[in-house]
């Protein structure tokens, strides 16, 4: 049983099937930039609001860039990483008067990939994803965290997306 993620502003639910992430390799099995040390870690942090099921990925990254999803109709503030894992496709798409509602306003660099979720349960949601570093390919990957910050009533979303992190910042992140 995997988790189905019944996009913005629905809380998660049980499903038998897995949604297709709105990404063309959706139904791909991606390979985690996560060693399965870290992988254990953190399936070891304790804290009802965290997921990092990695059988839960493919439904949170569908939650991000699905139909209707976060980031679909969501917009990026001049303070967000504009260089991280969220990916600009609609130009104007930096202020609530910028989003489009008819296209895709943003969306996941390919190489990016969803490792958990925060629920809040109304708050700001944040999603927590992982992404190769861009500078040195032999490096351990960068931590982000992307915060679904407002959008409930009016359905634009602002999006902040972290500076990139290394593995231990991120892990100070839940302490």
């Amino acid at each position: 049983m995997e988790i189905k993620g019944s996009g913005p502003g629905v809380p998660l639910q049980p499903s038998d099937h897995s949604p297709a992430a709105g990404r063309p390799d959706a139904d791909a099995p991606a390979r985690s930039l996560l060693s399965p040390a870290q992988e254990q870690v953190l399936l070891a942090l304790r804290d009802r609001d965290l997921s990092f099921d990695p059988h839960a990925r493919r439904a949170l990254t569908n939650d991000l860039t699905g139909v209707g999803g976060y980031l679909t109709q969501g917009w990026l503030p001049d303070d967000s990483n504009r260089d991280g894992p969220v990916k600009l496709l609609w130009h104007d798409a930096t202020s609530p008067e910028g989003v489009a509602w008819d296209t895709t306003n943003l969306t996941l660099e390919p190489d990016a990939q969803v490792i958990g979720m925060r629920n809040t349960d109304g708050g700001a949601d944040s999603y927590f994803v992982c992404r190769p570093d861009q500078q040195d390919a032999d490096a351990p990957p960068n931590f982000f965290i992307v915060c679904i910050e407002s959008g409930r009533r009016t359905g634009m979303y602002e999006i902040y997306v972290s500076p990139p992190c290394s593995w231990q910042a991120f892990l100070d992140h839940f302490e």
